[in-house]
């Protein structure tokens, strides 16, 4: 009723005033090539969303989690200063941290480093060498602390960051051997879903690939195939498909081709649920989406950068992530200062507090633009995955 006064415009009469506006330029004088040889016109009507289903997702808010990385050292002491800087960042809005480790830890310096941390409130990440090698070791050490603390394992919830076919891509070595390697995933999946139902315990990571340069569609086949593998790998040792699902975790470079980076997520809800497919499982709920600001967008310049991770992080938002890492500015210097670190903080906290972007569930859905783009990169992102299985999947083209 609101539109009812103003009459309709056929694409025709559009066509014409913007031609009328070029003063003699043909339309197509504005069409632009993306990546992947995808032609971007200048405007879409509803008309280009005739036959193109809806992206997939299993979320009824548009919130997400706000991580940050946080490294542990070697033993009592490096524990005690992780958790002040853990508490740090809970205190002023992490809801995901990400602790990095990479050393051995016993159940004393794993219980300081999270000493005054509230597991059932929290998104609870682990990642690093220890974690990636051991994942069974670092969820018997959380199953301790979470009764040390007197909760329910089911109030808890988190990740693991354990990706070995990526560790393979970008170090051409496995954590220990193929066979170790995925005899660990299926101990500590089972394990998980015994004791820990709640933490998912795979990782599949774009962010080497993204970073080596990739084209997005490209990145995206890619992230799909090895996530197919891991599914084909588990399914031999005796793991259903359902279950890998359920353990499964995407973790995303979402770089600087703004409209771009939104299609390649909201693709990913598109695809993964046609390959579950495959492998007998209809209707599979998509797993969690975590994205993080490239690192390969990141300039000397500071102030530019956070501008850079700011749009990233827009895109990331509008596509439906389920948590976010903004990196620091000065990142390329090493470590990050704690005003860097504040400032990467408030990029979200701005995102949600000030522009209301968790409040929208699904804002992308029905942007001609944004809804035609998705079916492009995904189209083009399936036929590459398609020829990465006829070359027998992720390991077919290692070799």
């Amino acid at each position: 009723m609101l539109f009812k006064e103003f009459n309709k415009t056929s694409t025709k009469e559009w066509i014409a005033k913007v031609e009328k506006d070029l003063k003699g330029k043909p339309l197509d004088s504005l069409t632009w090539e993306a990546e992947d040889d995808i032609l971007v016109k200048p405007f879409y009507r509803k008309e280009d969303l005739e036959n193109i289903p809806p992206a997939t997702t299993r979320k009824s808010t548009n919130d997400w989690f706000i991580q940050e990385e946080i490294e542990m050292g070697m033993g009592v002491t490096f524990a005690k200063k992780t958790n002040e800087k853990l508490l740090e960042a809970l205190k002023f809005g992490v809801s995901a941290p990400n602790l990095v480790l990479d050393e051995v830890l016993d159940n004393k310096s794993f219980s300081k480093m999270l000493n005054g941390v509230f597991l059932n409130m929290i998104y609870l990440n682990f990642s690093g060498l220890l974690t990636e090698s051991h994942p069974l070791e670092i969820l018997k050490l959380l199953q301790a602390e979470i009764k040390n603390q007197k909760l329910s394992s089911k109030k808890c919830k988190g990740a693991l960051d354990v990706d070995p076919i990526g560790f393979y891509i970008e170090n051409e070595e496995y954590y220990e051997s193929k066979e170790a390697d995925f005899e660990s995933i299926k101990k500590a999946i089972v394990f998980a879903s015994e004791k820990l139902p709640n933490f998912t315990v795979l990782t599949v990571n774009s962010h080497f690939v993204h970073n080596q340069g990739s084209t997005i569609a490209r990145e995206l086949a890619i992230t799909l195939a090895t996530a197919a593998e891991y599914v084909l790998q588990l399914q031999e040792r005796g793991v259903e498909p359902t279950l890998v699902n359920n353990h499964l975790k995407f973790s995303l470079s979402v770089g600087g081709s703004y409209f771009m980076e939104i299609a390649k997520i909201r693709a990913l809800k598109k695809l993964w649920p046609k390959i579950m497919e495959g492998f007998g499982v209809p209707n599979a709920p998509m797993p969690f989406i975590h994205a993080q600001t490239s690192m390969r967008s990141l300039k000397e310049e500071e102030n530019a950068n956070r501008i850079q991770v700011t749009t990233e992080a827009m895109s990331a938002a509008i596509a439906g992530v389920d948590s976010l890492t903004v990196l620091p500015a000065d990142m390329l210097y090493g470590a990050p200062t704690d005003f860097s670190n504040r400032i990467a903080r408030n990029v979200q906290h701005l995102l949600k507090s000030e522009s209301y972007m968790d409040r929208v569930y699904d804002p992308a859905a029905g942007s001609y633009y944004i809804e035609v783009l998705t079916e492009k990169v995904a189209e083009i992102a399936w036929s590459k995955f398609l020829k990465i299985e006829d070359a027998g999947g992720i390991f077919g083209i290692l070799q």
